[in-house]
């Protein structure tokens, strides 16, 4: 009687005999299928070649089955898939166009799908060098990108201000929402201080606008300061968008054949940021009312205004 290992050994003998028997099983299947693919290959050549016309060259021996069942022959009688170089030039020029017009006719479905740009380059750069499509390799091109100018930052102490330009940014406001103003265009403007980090003193003081013609809550920067405390000058601040208005609301400016004029509505801040832009005093000091002329008292570390009926300024 044989031990145990012995009947293991016996095991994966067989099985690897199985296993032998089996691939040899599926070479002589496909064998046989390739013989029945060329035999039909055959039987259709020489229909074909019936068919030719009496003054074509005589009907020439069929190859050997046989001879086409070695790896060249076969890899050269079975159907491989498309290729473009090998295509006629009637097809790659059809698929050329089409490729064409997909990528920069209409470049704006890359945009839809937000595909990055770095992406569509590449893809640009295998189309160009795989297929010779005449297209540009370079995505920006394609979707005619803007260059950016970098905006000029003017130092304003503490720190740094940065102007976008009134005019420049209504009229990509109108661009964007593809609105003609009929009369003038009614802006409203926002100022307020936004701290960037818990950390440091680091904070944003943006000059906000909306276009109230538009009846949307679409809110466009102007300006914006950035420094590590806000802004020592309001009137310095405030200089480059009052010009600007000052400028546009004289003059003007045209937009589509249409002159455009413009006024500001409405001036929004909260407290801090209004006692602020009015150098004035906070509205927790003792003359903290704008309104009046009552002098605050401080009681119980707050500060009150008694009395109800004040001299207003």
């Amino acid at each position: 009687m044989s031990s145990p290992a012995e009947e293991v050994k016996k095991t994966r003998k067989r099985g690897f005999q199985y296993s032998i028997r089996h691939v040899n099983r599926i070479i002589n299947q496909e064998k046989k299928k390739y013989k029945k693919q060329l035999k039909v290959r055959q039987e259709s050549w020489l229909k074909n070649q019936r068919n030719l016309p009496s003054t074509s060259q005589a009907i020439s021996t069929p190859p050997d089955p046989l001879l086409l069942l070695t790896s060249s022959s076969l890899s050269s009688s079975v159907p491989r898939a498309p290729d473009f170089n090998t295509a006629n030039d009637n097809q790659h020029t059809e698929i050329s166009d089409k490729l064409v017009e997909a990528i920069i006719k209409k470049p704006v479905d890359a945009v839809d799908c937000r595909v990055p740009q770095n992406t569509y380059t590449k893809l640009l750069h295998i189309l160009k060098q795989d297929l010779d499509l005449p297209i540009s390799i370079d995505a920006r091109t394609v979707l005619k990108t803007k260059e950016v100018v970098p905006y000029e930052a003017r130092h304003m102490f503490p720190g740094y201000y940065y102007h976008f330009g009134l005019k420049q940014s209504i009229i990509s406001v109108l661009d964007r929402f593809n609105f003609t103003p009929l009369g003038e265009l009614q802006i409203e403007i926002n100022v307020d201080g936004l701290p960037l980090a818990k950390s440091s003193g680091s904070q944003f003081w943006p000059i906000l606008c909306n276009i109230e013609n538009l009846n949307n809550d679409f809110v466009f920067p102007v300006g914006v300061y950035h420094g590590f405390s806000k802004p020592v000058d309001p009137n310095e601040f405030l200089k480059y968008v009052a010009d600007d208005f000052f400028q546009i609301s004289s003059q003007g400016f045209k937009y589509k054949n249409k002159d455009i004029q413009v006024r500001i509505t409405k001036v929004l801040c909260d407290a801090p940021a209004k006692a602020f832009i009015l150098n004035i005093k906070s509205h927790n000091a003792y003359f903290g009312c704008t309104k009046c002329s009552t002098e605050g008292s401080f009681v119980n570390n707050r500060m009150t205004y008694e009395g109800f009926k004040a001299k207003v300024v």
